[in-house]
């Protein structure tokens, strides 16, 4: 992912809900707001409800996080979020998050968090080459989007030239799209809710529409930003059905 421009600030734990439940607890109130069209909760209001747990536990900004997920959670389900510290050393320090419901697992999560080194600095990868946002055609919203997490985020299809014949794909099973969410700070949070929205982008990188359901979501912060735009990059592997 990379950025431009200068973002809205405002509260990540606000935007999705979150709220202190006791020492190293969270509730995450489960409403249509953080929720797919399938209305459960979107694999990416998950992944950023527990990065901003875990550094307002920690304390510390969050470096690396893997998410298994197990099941879904429906409104007006209410999640609790349980964070452990494992260890601290070398200064990295992990954690686990289980969310659960008095039902059942939803997911968990194994994270890093640390202050790293800053005089040394580099970064050898390379944006693709999209026109800004301004001159990107928005995606198409959905009737079913309404109410939706997807109704809270801005995505433009990224395209070469004023006149792409395919807004959003660059070659077959590579694509790009511009995304924006206003009223959330530019956090690590914010980057595990983008993060999740590449599996709905890879149907403008094969060039047709796609499903299916995440089973697990990885995140690493290698530095924040000051941004109102994100640069999500698609680069797909493969596809069965």
């Amino acid at each position: 992912m990379s950025t431009s421009d200068v973002g809205p600030v405002s509260d990540a734990a606000a935007f999705f809900g979150l709220r202190p439940a006791g020492h190293h607890t969270w509730e995450l109130p489960i409403t249509a707001g953080i929720c797919s069209s399938l209305r459960t909760v979107f694999g990416g209001s998950a992944v950023a409800a527990a990065a901003e747990a875990l550094e307002r536990t920690i304390g510390l900004p969050l470096r690396w996080a893997t998410v298994q997920f197990v099941t879904f959670a429906r409104p007006p389900e209410v999640l609790e979020l349980v964070v452990e510290q494992l260890a601290a050393e070398g200064g990295i320090t992990q954690a686990r998050l289980w969310a659960r419901t008095p039902d059942a697992d939803v997911f968990h999560v194994t994270a890093g968090l640390g202050r790293g080194a800053e005089p040394d600095r580099a970064c050898w990868a390379s944006a693709p080459p999209v026109l800004p946002p301004d001159r990107c055609p928005p995606r198409p919203r959905p009737r079913r989007h309404a109410g939706t997490i997807m109704e809270r985020v801005e995505v433009r299809l990224g395209v070469t030239s004023d006149d792409a014949p395919t807004p959003g794909q660059l070659a077959s099973g590579h694509g790009a799209f511009w995304v924006r969410v206003t009223d959330l700070p530019v956090s690590s949070a914010a980057l595990g809710l983008i993060g999740d929205l590449v599996p709905s982008g890879m149907r403008y990188a094969v060039g047709r529409r796609l499903g299916g359901q995440s089973l697990d979501n990885s995140l690493r912060v290698l530095r924040l930003v000051p941004t109102s735009w994100y640069l999500v990059e698609i680069d797909v592997h493969g596809v069965a059905t």
